[in-house]
This record gives structure tokens, sequence and C-alpha cells, in this order.
């Protein structure tokens, strides 16, 4: 008789994992086929805006040109409404101060940066936000290159040309830390810059083709 209820639970408990697993199985297959599958792959050019640095060496105002930007961003699914991103970004432009040594100097700007994107799904277009952080190189022509943090936030609108193409608009303020009166661009023991604020800030507005697989 005891044989038979230890029979029985047995039967009833194997039945009932057997049930469990069928759900839990289902649940993560439904789960998944709600995130999207395609990764993106978006060459972007885009509009830089200049930012002015204060050169306490000096005492005057450097200026650093505005101009157009160029750009790649790799999109990864992460949840229905999530993606994580790898950008990079690069400015070819130039230094300016009337009589300086820097005076019409080229310098490019570039932003390598990890971050997400949040979606905002519609029927014919896909509004979306997006933070990133991680590292802006200046590199002056003939000067000491310098690497410092950086992070960025934005915002815009991804609309699809079909099953694998799609345009991204984009707005964008990339914010670089600087160190108060740290020298920048130094050159035989020679520092060109010692930037007076502590944060370096560009605009940027870009239009990009994406490629979806």
């Amino acid at each position: 008789m005891a044989s038979k209820k230890l029979n029985s639970c047995a039967y009833f408990l194997n039945l009932t994992a057997k049930r469990f697993s069928f759900q839990l199985v289902f649940f993560i297959l439904l789960g998944s086929s709600t995130v999207s599958s395609a990764i993106e792959l978006t060459l972007y050019a885009g509009y830089r805006s200049g930012e002015e640095f204060k050169d306490e060496i000096s005492n005057q105002t450097i200026n650093l040109d505005e101009g157009s930007s160029v750009g790649i961003i790799l999109n990864v699914p992460y949840s229905k409404v999530t993606e994580m991103e790898f950008l990079y970004s690069s400015q070819p432009t130039k230094l300016s101060e009337s009589g300086s040594s820097v005076d019409g100097l080229d310098i490019d700007i570039d932003y390598w940066h990890l971050g997400g994107t949040y979606l905002f799904p519609r029927e014919k277009y896909v509004p979306y936000f997006v933070a990133t952080l991680g590292a802006t190189h200046m590199k002056p022509d003939g000067l000491s290159s310098e690497t410092k943090f950086s992070f960025s936030l934005g915002g815009g609108a991804k609309i699809p040309l079909g099953t694998r193409l799609g345009l991204r608009l984009e707005g964008r303020a990339f914010m670089t830390t600087l160190d108060s009166g740290g020298a920048l661009f130094c050159s035989n023991g020679q520092c060109n810059i010692a930037a007076s604020s502590s944060l370096f800030t560009q605009l940027e507005a870009s239009i990009g083709l994406t490629l979806k697989f």
C-alpha cells in the first residue's frame, strides 16, 4: 500500500515537473520572440558644433571650429524596447587663436562610446533616446594627443525603408571632462593650452543609412 502511494506521488511529481518544464520553455520562447533579432549597422554623416577653450596661459579664447563629422553605430537588441550601442564618430577641424602657436592648427576629435538606446515604437517610425559614455581622443597635428572621459545624450528617430534598410535621424550632445587648469597639447616640454573650464561640449546633428542583418 505504501509502495503504491510512493509510486503515485512519484508519478505526480514527474508529471508536474514535465508540465513546468514545458511551460518554462514556452515562456522563454515567447519572451525571446518579442525581442527584435535585427542587428543594426549605421553609417552616418553629420555636422558638429564648435567650442571655446579659455586659455589660462595666454588669457585668450581658443576656438574649435564647427564642421562636418562622420561615424558608425552598431546596435544590438537587448530587449523589446532597448538596445546596446557602440559608437565611433570623427571630426577633422581646426583650432584658432589670433597670434598664437595653435592658430590654424589641424585637429581630429574622435569619440569612442558604449551605451544604449530606449525605443518608443510607432507604426511608421521609431523614436528613441540614447545615452553613452566612453572616451574622447583629441589629436592635434604635430602635438601630443589627449584622451579624456566623455559621455553623450541624444534622441532621434529610425525610419524603415524596407526590411533591411532604414534612415536614422539624430541629435546628440557630446560632453568631455577636462582638468580645470590642466595642460593640453604639449610638445618638447612646452604646453600650448591650459583649459580653465572643466567641461567641453559639442552638439551634433546627423543622418545615417542603417543596414539590418
